[in-house]
């Protein structure tokens, strides 16, 4: 997302977090991923501007470091667009501003799947390996 659809996602949230609901409690984000960063800063700043005391965002994937070979994600298009590529985690969630930052490792997505099925599931955008279905 760029722009527009940021601001349009901004006001969307200022007008829909409470601040009373907010106002200094801690507050944990669950999203599904974490591509490009732009999301996670907007979620993270209105909760703060709104009073939480602490935001911390939990992502439900391994970093995204990868572009994804199939396109499947718009976002994927460039490895250079991805937060997580070549940066620390400390960076990421200083980029973010989120006061703690958490990935599913990647072990946990491989207990997932099991030893058997691994190899035949698409990690490349966390890895950079190829399935061997598709090798």
């Amino acid at each position: 997302m760029r722009g527009s659809e940021e601001r349009l996602i901004a006001a969307a949230l200022k007008k829909s977090v409470i601040p009373k609901a907010v106002e200094g409690k801690d507050i944990a984000v669950v999203d599904d991923s974490l591509v490009r960063g732009t999301v996670a800063r907007t979620l993270i700043h209105t909760f703060k501007d709104k009073g939480a005391n602490s935001v911390h965002f939990v992502v439900g994937t391994p970093p995204y470091i990868h572009p994804c070979p199939f396109n499947r994600l718009a976002e994927t298009e460039t490895i250079e667009s991805l937060i997580a590529t070549g940066k620390t985690h400390e960076k990421i969630q200083q980029e973010i501003g989120s006061d703690s930052l958490i990935y599913l490792p990647m072990n946990y997505f491989d207990m997932v799947f099991g030893n058997q099925q691994r190899n035949k599931v698409c990690a490349t955008c966390f890895t950079g390996k190829l399935p061997e279905r598709v090798r």
